[in-house]
C-alpha cells in the first residue's frame, strides 16, 4: 500500500465526492478514482459504493478509514521526526 493512496482514499472518504477530494488535492479526479481502485485491486474488496450518484463507505470502509488514519497520522509524525 502507498500512503499516498491512503491520504487520497481518507479525503475522499471525508468528502464522499471524487471531485472535491482531487480538487483539494490538487490533482486529476482520475488520479484519485485510480488510487481508490488500486486499494480496493489490493484489499479484494470494494471500500467505497455509488448509492444514486452518491458516495458511501462500505463497512469495510468504514474499518479502513478509521485505520488508515492511524496510519496516516503516524507516518506524518514520524516524517516530522526525521525531518527535525
Amino acid at each position: 500500500m502507498d500512503i499516498q493512496h491512503l491520504r487520497y482514499f481518507l479525503t475522499v472518504s471525508r468528502t464522499l465526492n471524487y471531485t472535491k477530494a482531487a480538487e483539494e488535492l490538487y490533482i486529476s479526479r482520475q488520479a484519485v478514482a485510480q488510487a481508490v481502485r488500486q486499494l480496493e485491486t489490493e484489499l479484494q474488496s470494494p471500500l467505497l459504493i455509488n448509492r444514486k450518484n452518491t458516495l458511501a463507505l462500505t463497512p469495510l470502509g468504514k474499518v479502513f478509514q478509521k485505520e488508515a488514519s492511524k496510519v496516516v497520522r503516524s507516518f506524518g509524525q514520524f516524517e516530522a521526526a526525521m525531518l527535525k
